[in-house]
């Protein structure tokens, strides 16, 4: 699933097991909400974030909220 805004809530499709995010969602929250299309009732799935170098900050962002996040560098 290729999820924006308009996917990050009240939808629920069985089995999603990865997210893939192109931009920074506005908000932490947003963010969350977009990714737990995967986590929907004790499942457990995969997001991937992509960031341009001019959203670098948004790391920063998501390590204040206790987001687990790994980085995965792309040449």
């Amino acid at each position: 699933m290729i999820c924006t805004d308009v996917a990050s809530r009240g939808l629920d499709f069985d089995d999603v097991k990865l997210i893939i995010q192109l931009d920074a969602p506005p908000t932490i929250t947003d963010y969350v909400n977009r990714m737990g299309r995967t986590a929907r009732i004790g499942h457990y799935g995969l997001s991937l974030l992509f960031l341009t170098e001019s959203e670098k900050d948004y790391v920063k962002k998501l390590k204040e909220n206790s987001t687990p996040i790994k980085r995965l560098s792309v040449i």
